[in-house]
């Protein structure tokens, strides 16, 4: 696997105006697939799965509040699966305004995505939703699903399905 290049960073602010950092790599011109990463992590736990969809897909990675180059904000209050979906939402708005994407969340991170789901609005901005549970005893075994499920998302016509990636 050839070394990966500093993804692109920019900041999106969010409905509470607490600024998330967003890196974006890959096709710019495929499918958005942003990758949401659970607690404590950044998003550097994608790094093994972006040189996976980066060719296909436009990637897209942010850091959730508190977490990384995103503010973090002190009150408690900050951190409501509420907020999460808001980031989330501010997120997918600034990056692919015009088209729906697909989401690759974990832990925490998929907790913030489900939040964003049950809003009225979720069904035209999210095409598909797949969601890397826990726990997972190490970051490498939170990685290893990622990739499972990278290779899946990258390979949709293939026969490959969750219990063939060991």
């Amino acid at each position: 696997m050839p070394a990966m290049q500093q993804p692109a960073q920019r900041f999106v602010d969010s409905a509470d105006g607490i600024r998330i950092a967003v890196y974006e790599e890959g096709n710019r011109d495929g499918p958005t697939v942003v990758l949401v990463h659970g607690w404590p992590d950044s998003h550097v736990l994608w790094d093994g799965v972006v040189p996976l969809l980066a060719d296909r897909f436009r990637v897209i990675r942010y850091d959730n509040r508190g977490v990384g180059a995103s503010a973090a904000p002190k009150p408690a209050s900050a951190y409501t699966m509420a907020r999460f979906a808001d980031d989330f939402a501010a997120v997918i708005d600034a990056c692919s305004p015009d088209r729906p994407v697909h989401a690759l969340a974990h832990d925490w991170g998929s907790v913030g995505v489900w939040e964003y789901l049950r809003r009225p609005d979720a069904r035209d901005r999210v095409a598909s939703f797949t969601s890397l549970s826990g726990p997972a005893s190490t970051t490498s075994s939170t990685t290893s699903s990622a990739v499972c499920a990278a290779r899946t998302t990258r390979e949709p016509s293939s026969e490959r399905s969750a219990r063939h990636c060991g």
